[in-house]
């Protein structure tokens, strides 16, 4: 019992036990796809890689992983945010700008297209792919990368520090041009 000043006396409680989280989440990727549980499982290492990046870990906020194929990363404007997806049918990576609705933006970046492939690195230009159809809300620019067999965990490493990599210069690209 607790009992404070002059007050009346109170039940103290004392956890005894609470929720198995382990249980919980063994629930959960059990009732997932085989390719669920990949694109959770590779999410869940590039969060445990992604600290190794210092570049990158300055600039981004880490969120959970979950099973999907893509993962956003906030870049401080509800008008766009960074985008990554794992393309499991075509063994490849993406990073890119997603913008929501705001044609402008995404024309200023298409407008400066030489600039956004020198601070990326990319040589070729049409390495970057645009995709403005103007019937759509949403527009972007990303950047493919071939990843071998997703499958092969051994190329997760490669294509998480080309996530790492890539998401720092898109933010620079940001940056540059939003400024």
């Amino acid at each position: 019992m607790w009992k404070i000043n002059d007050s009346e006396p109170a039940p103290k409680f004392n956890i005894v036990e609470r929720p198995n989280t382990w249980a919980k989440a063994m629930k959960k990727t059990a009732a997932l796809s085989e390719t669920e549980n990949l694109k959770l499982a590779f999410w869940e290492k590039f969060n445990n890689e992604a600290p190794k990046y210092s570049a990158f870990i300055r600039e981004f906020k880490l969120r959970k992983p979950q099973a999907q194929h893509w993962y956003d990363l906030g870049l401080g404007s509800s008008a766009y945010h960074l985008c990554m997806t794992l393309n499991t049918k075509n063994n490849c990576l993406s990073a890119g700008l997603y913008v929501n609705e705001d044609k402008d933006i995404i024309t200023r970046f298409k407008s400066n297209e030489e600039l956004v492939s020198k601070i990326l690195g990319i040589i070729n230009p049409n390495e970057i792919e645009w995709r403005l159809d103007g019937n759509k809300k949403a527009s972007r620019f990303l950047i493919l990368h071939p990843m071998g067999d997703v499958n092969d965990k051994d190329n997760w490493d490669n294509g998480c520090a080309w996530l790492c990599d890539m998401c720092v210069k898109i933010k620079q690209v940001v940056k540059e041009i939003l400024k």
